[in-house]
């Protein structure tokens, strides 16, 4: 279930009326199948804890994850504990359940304007869902990304990643199954906090194509597209 609401708050000046309108707040209580399957949520919440409520943490500040490990492949091409190179996040201007996300891993950047919170206490659950099309022009794919924890003072304990192949087009056959999903964790088993991001990193381009592929061949709707394909993402 996802709420919004605003407040509006206006004073009396002894002339005038001065109406502020304060930022639109999101509360998300749980994560829906839409991001995680029915089909496959109990196998899933088996590799990866999901934590639902209105009440979520303040999640707001930068981490990186290091090493990154996966923990489960349903597709079975990466072995179980194959190291990724360190992924850098930063959430961004939280409001409620809702925030802003930045990501970088290697030399490949990305950003998503909307990202949904739920949680309790210090545990929480954050979700989004990205698009992708590749440049044949006939291959595409839509994914949920979810990023579990709890927050401490130190960093995000016991931080899990994970991506879901929710749709696809795919005629050549190239793409990892519908369904199918990989999870990775902290090699320390805490993202700890540290400063890379910058403002700046979100211009003029929202993501930045290299050689050395970040996580996942997949994009925020509000972001832009690109080629390349992660080493850890969406193919076979």
């Amino acid at each position: 279930m996802l709420v919004t609401c605003s407040l509006i708050l206006t004073s009396c000046l002894e002339d005038s009326k001065d109406t502020v309108i304060l930022p639109e707040i999101i509360v998300v209580e749980d994560v829906p199948d839409d991001i995680i399957p029915a089909s496959i949520r109990s196998e899933f919440e088996s590799h990866m804890s999901i934590y639902e409520g209105k009440l979520p943490p303040i999640i707001q500040g930068e981490y990186v994850m290091s090493e990154m490990v996966l923990s489960y492949n349903s597709v079975g091409d990466f072995e179980i504990g194959h190291v990724f190179s360190d992924c850098y996040m930063a959430f961004l201007n939280q409001v409620g359940g809702s925030c802003q996300y930045a990501e970088k891993q290697a030399s490949s950047t990305s950003y998503a304007e909307k990202v949904y919170i739920t949680g309790n206490n210090n545990d929480f659950t954050a979700y989004f869902v990205a698009h992708h099309q590749r440049s044949d022009g006939y291959t595409w794919s839509t994914m949920s990304t979810l990023v579990s924890g709890t927050i401490s003072s130190a960093g995000i304990k016991n931080c899990k990643y994970a991506f879901i192949m929710l749709e696809k087009n795919d005629p050549d056959d190239k793409l990892m199954p519908v369904n199918g999903y990989r999870v990775f964790y902290d090699n320390t088993n805490l993202a700890s906090r540290q400063a890379w991001y910058e403002e700046s990193q979100k211009a003029p381009t929202r993501m930045q194509q290299s050689e050395n592929k970040g996580i996942q061949d997949m994009l925020e709707k509000n972001m832009l597209n690109v080629e390349n394909v992660s080493e850890r993402s969406i193919e076979k």
